[in-house]
């Protein structure tokens, strides 16, 4: 588990989201609503690359502009309402959850507070320390 993952804001631009995610390398960020850790959402490589291809879309090829990024809000297309572990629960739980619902990162919750992200990557990774 990732201890106090980088979070974004919902309010906070698509721009914004691509620089951090870039920046350190993530392949998730989690989405918080009023600069706290109530979560909001969660945003994926896989919700960076639909929204870029409806920017394509709407731009027929024009130049998208880094203001126009700007307006684009977080919230707008995060994944809302995401899954989620409480952080008692065990690395079997978090598989199960990732495989049935295919998805690739869980946020973990301790009494109501985000706590940690745990990815398909962390779990892998686990597997390959325990040699």
């Amino acid at each position: 588990m990732h201890k106090n993952p980088l979070s974004i804001d919902a309010d906070d631009s698509f721009l914004d989201a691509l620089q951090l995610m870039r920046k350190h390398k993530l392949s998730h960020l989690v989405v918080t609503r009023n600069k706290n850790a109530e979560l909001a959402g969660i945003i994926a490589k896989r919700d960076v690359l639909e929204q870029l291809v409806k920017i394509n879309e709407k731009t027929t090829g024009k130049t998208y502009s880094n203001l126009e990024m700007k307006a684009l809000k977080i919230g707008d297309f995060m994944s809302k309402n995401p899954l989620r572990l409480e952080a008692n629960q065990n690395i079997k739980d978090a598989i199960r959850v990732l495989v049935e619902n295919k998805i690739s990162c869980l946020p973990v919750m301790e009494e109501g507070n985000l706590v940690g992200t745990v990815s398909s990557d962390d779990i892998l990774k686990s597997f390959l320390d325990k040699d």
